[in-house]
């Protein structure tokens, strides 16, 4: 096998994480128990046997602060600005084209929490062998725990396409569903959540831009970047590819996309290290967190409700509305408070 990149895609501000993500301090650097989801993820790439080189793609404004964090032998590739994962994905594959045309890419995002790595790397080992023998893309897959509204869902086929392999053939895709679609989505065993992750030779990815995204390709190529519309790579490459293939991984993964998933994965990480996770005292209530650094937060006859305290801010919020959080961002813009973002 030629040489092989793992690439973590870290170039989201992470509005929903506000008030613990800000302009000059993005999610993917918020410490999440002994260090930082971006390390986390580069760590766990890092870690697989057939990875020969890490990488983080990410803006030009977040560059100099990640790069504080990371090794040196880190290679950094920086985007003008976030234009979404299709961008990001597509100006990685033209950079590492010129190290090396042969490579093959695993892209994966920062923001992930994953319990057993050993079964991680293996679903990864399985996407990497497999695309290094055929021009196509491999996904990963995990099965749902829960009915989640805020996944994206792949749907496999019923057999694995190799025998003794968790390799299988892609049927569709199902974004975000209702919470009634996603409790059907449950009891089948062939829908899995959409990890993000993506895995193809170099040239297999800048073939398929060519192919499906050629104006953005265009963009990039002649350095008009601000003229981008931002799309993701699973809505402009991924969901009109025919014959991509989803690896079924056997790992618990979660995607903290929101506070009520941060605070939650927070206090599992402490509980595993034996370390404090800020002061909370409930009473006669359901459904609650707070994630406090100095305060003593008390919830009394509460419930479906999240707080978060900084140093400048206290957020009190339903938890219903913890996908939304990006619309209290552009709220407060609007209303002056940019010092608080």
């Amino acid at each position: 096998m030629e040489k092989v990149y793992g690439v973590v895609l870290a170039g989201g501000s992470g509005k929903r994480l506000w008030p613990l993500s800000r302009q000059g301090f993005p999610k993917q650097l918020i410490p999440l128990g002994q260090s930082s989801l971006l390390v986390q993820a580069l760590t766990r790439l890092q870690e697989i046997p057939f990875i020969t080189d890490a990488a983080v793609v990410t803006t030009q404004e977040y560059a100099p602060s990640i790069k504080e964090k990371l090794d040196n032998d880190i290679l950094i590739i920086t985007e003008p600005e976030s234009k979404n994962t299709a961008a990001a994905i597509l100006i990685s594959c033209l950079e590492i084209a010129k190290h090396d045309i042969h490579a093959t890419v695993i892209f994966a995002p920062a923001d992930h929490v994953v319990v057993n790595k050993q079964a991680f790397s293996a679903a990864i080992c399985a996407a990497l062998a497999y695309v290094s023998d055929n021009d196509q893309l491999a996904l990963i897959g995990v099965t749902p725990t829960h009915a989640s509204t805020a996944y994206g869902y792949i749907e496999r086929g019923h057999d694995a396409f190799l025998r003794a392999t968790d390799l299988y053939n892609i049927v569709s895709f199902h974004e975000k569903p209702s919470r009634h679609v996603a409790h059907t989505y449950l009891s089948m065993s062939t829908m899995l959540w959409n990890c993000g992750i993506f895995c193809a030779r170099v040239q297999t990815y800048i073939e398929l831009f060519m192919r499906h995204m050629p104006e953005l390709y265009a963009q990039v190529k002649e350095g008009r970047y601000s003229d981008i519309t931002p799309v993701s790579f699973d809505k402009g490459v991924v969901e009109k590819v025919h014959n991509a293939v989803v690896v079924h991984g056997k790992f618990s993964w979660t995607d903290v996309g929101t506070l009520e998933q941060f605070i939650d994965e927070a206090q599992k990480s402490a509980a595993c290290s034996n370390e404090p996770c800020g002061k909370m005292v409930s009473l006669e209530s359901h459904n609650v967190r707070a994630y406090a650094r100095d305060k003593l937060v008390v919830l009394f006859g509460v419930e479906n409700i999240c707080v978060v305290e900084t140093d400048d801010t206290i957020v009190v919020m339903n938890t219903e509305y913890s996908n939304n959080m990006d619309k209290i961002v552009e709220h407060l813009y609007k209303k002056g408070y940019e010092r608080y973002l």
